[in-house]
């Protein structure tokens, strides 16, 4: 068998994580995502600190689907990985 990438498999992890944390936020502070799901939330609510906080631009660069994108393709590498190097790694 071969030997895990244990490097891929950490950021497979890290990304599963930010995943995980997007879906958390968007189910309880949904007028945080407003820009990117517009119409998402539709009371008239005030809008919170946690709101503001996920808003900004550099916050919300992990919220954008980038890091799906991400975890899709390193999952596809990690558990393809074995079937087509078996042992020759």
């Amino acid at each position: 068998m071969a030997a895990r990438d244990n490097t891929a498999d950490g950021l497979r992890g890290l990304t599963a994580i930010t995943v995980f944390l997007a879906h958390f936020f968007v189910a309880f502070f949904p007028r945080g995502f407003d820009h990117l799901y517009p119409g998402l939330q539709t009371s008239p609510a005030t809008d919170g600190t946690i709101e503001h906080i996920l808003r900004l631009p550099f916050i919300s660069i992990l919220w954008n689907g980038n890091f799906v994108c991400i975890f899709f393709v390193l999952s596809g590498y990690v558990l393809s990985r074995p079937y087509y190097f078996g042992n020759r790694l």
